[in-house]
């Protein structure tokens, strides 16, 4: 952020005293996208204000990782795996998914709630 002040007197000689006052602000990147593309898996850059090091740069360590030590559970079953289970299975989320939000929206009644019923 810059401040700039001044001052003139009049062409007649008159001393017009008037006191301008500007303000002005950049914006700019702390860190600039091409220092994130370097980084490693677990690395991360950031800053502080208000110290003699403003800027860090750390690595999140993680153990070894395992298949014994943490599993992996599957999110989303879909039978057998065929074509029509999977089908199934999506429309049946829809439609979940679907009422799901026509309950909110008459629990908070809104324009929203107007505009559907008219739509349907």
């Amino acid at each position: 952020m810059s401040t700039s002040t001044g001052s003139s007197t009049g062409g007649t000689g008159s001393r017009n005293r008037s006191t301008n006052e500007s303000t002005s602000i950049q914006e700019r990147l702390v860190i600039r996208p091409q220092d994130t593309v370097t980084l490693q898996q677990g690395e991360f850059i950031g800053q502080t204000v208000g110290t003699e090091s403003p800027f860090f740069q750390g690595t999140i360590m993680r153990p070894q990782l395992t298949k014994e030590r943490f599993p992996l559970h599957p999110m989303v079953t879909f039978g057998d795996g065929s074509e029509e289970a999977i089908h199934a299975v999506v429309q049946e989320n829809f439609l979940r998914v679907r009422q799901e939000v026509k309950d909110v929206i008459n629990i908070y009644p809104n324009t929203i709630a107007e505009m559907l019923k008219e739509n349907e």
